[in-house]
C-alpha cells in the first residue's frame, strides 16, 4: 500500500504543477491584454490631444488673415497689452501662435504644421493607417521649400515691406538675405528650381520623364500635332460641305428634269386628245354631209 501511494504522488504534482502553469498563462495573458489596453487609451488620448490642438491651430491661423492688422500692432511691440483688443477669434492664445508660426517662423507655410498634427493625431487615435514618418519629412521638406519661395516672391513685392503677414516668415527671409549675397537672384531661382524638381521625384519618379519632356520639346511637337489635326479636320469638312452642297445640286437637277419629263408628258396627252376630238368632228361632219347628199 505504501508503494503505491508513493507512485501516484508524482502524478498528483503533475496536475498541481500544469493548473499553476496555466494560471500563469493566464495572468500573462490578461497582464498582456491590460497592457495593450493601457497602451492603446495612452496613444488615443496623446492623438485625440494633438488633434484639438492642430484644429485649435488652423482656425487661429485663418482668423489672423482677417484680423491680423490689428494684433499685429499689439503683438508686435512684445510688451503687455490687453487681451480683450485681440480680435483673433482662438483669444491671446491663438493670436500669439499665429504671429509667432506666421511672422517668426515659417509665414503662410506655417499652415502645414496643423496639416501635420492632424495626420499624427489620426494615425496615433488608430483612424488612418498611413506611414507617418514618410508624410512627415515630406511635409517638412514642402513647408521649408515654400517658406524660402514666398519670401523670394514677397521680395518683389513693396506691398509686405510693411505687412502684417511677412508671407514666407523669418526663416524665409533669412535664407533669401543669405542666398541673395552669395549666388544672386539668377542662383535663387536655379536652387529653388532644383530643390523643387527633387522634391517632386521623391514623391513620384514621373517625375523625370516630365522633365525630359519639356527639355526636349516636346510640348511645341504636340502643338504641331494638334495644329495639323485641325487643319486636317478642317479639310475634311470642307470636303464633306462641298460633297454636300453637289449631291443638293444633284438632286435639285432631277427634280427640274422629271419635272420637265412629266410637263412634256402632258402636252402630249393633250395633242392626242386634240386628235381624237378633231377624227370625231371630221367624222361627225362627213356623216353630217352624206345625209344632206341623200
Amino acid at each position: 500500500m505504501v508503494a503505491k501511494q508513493t507512485k501516484k504522488k508524482p502524478a498528483q504534482n503533475k496536475g498541481k504543477l500544469k493548473l499553476e502553469a496555466n494560471d500563469e498563462k493566464g495572468f500573462s495573458m490578461m497582464n498582456a491584454y491590460e497592457g495593450a489596453e493601457r497602451k492603446d487609451i495612452y496613444f488615443f488620448g496623446i492623438g485625440f490631444a494633438i488633434l484639438l490642438y492642430a484644429i485649435f491651430l488652423g482656425v487661429a491661423f485663418l482668423s489672423y488673415l482677417y484680423t491680423g492688422y490689428v494684433d499685429f500692432s499689439l503683438l508686435d511691440g512684445g510688451g503687455d497689452y490687453d487681451s480683450h483688443l485681440i480680435r483673433n477669434v482662438c483669444g491671446s492664445l491663438g493670436a500669439e501662435s499665429a504671429f509667432f508660426f506666421m511672422n517668426n517662423c515659417f509665414g503662410v507655410a506655417s499652415f502645414m504644421i496643423p496639416l501635420m498634427l492632424v495626420l499624427v493625431g489620426l494615425r496615433l487615435i488608430n483612424a488612418i493607417q498611413i506611414k507617418i514618418v514618410k508624410k512627415f519629412i515630406v511635409s517638412s521638406l514642402f513647408m521649408l521649400w515654400l517658406s524660402v519661395c514666398l519670401a523670394f516672391i514677397a521680395s518683389f513685392i513693396p506691398y509686405f515691406d510693411q505687412s502684417f503677414i511677412k508671407l514666407g516668415g523669418m526663416h524665409g527671409i533669412i535664407v533669401i538675405d543669405y542666398l541673395s549675397g552669395c549666388v544672386g537672384v539668377p542662383g535663387i531661382v536655379c536652387i529653388l528650381a532644383f530643390f523643387a524638381i527633387g522634391f517632386l521625384i521623391y514623391i513620384s519618379t514621373k517625375t523625370i520623364e516630365v522633365v525630359r519632356g519639356i527639355f526636349r520639346l516636346s510640348f511645341l511637337n504636340k502643338l504641331k500635332e494638334k495644329r495639323r489635326q485641325k487643319a486636317a479636320e478642317a479639310a475634311a469638312a470642307a470636303a464633306l460641305a462641298v460633297e454636300k452642297t453637289a449631291a443638293a445640286q444633284a438632286n435639285d437637277d432631277n427634280v427640274v428634269v422629271v419635272g420637265a419629263g412629266d410637263d412634256d408628258e402632258e402636252e402630249g396627252d393633250d395633242e392626242a386628245d386634240d386628235l381624237e376630238n378633231g377624227e370625231d368632228s371630221d367624222e361627225a361632219d362627213d356623216s353630217e354631209d352624206l345625209e344632206e347628199s341623200e
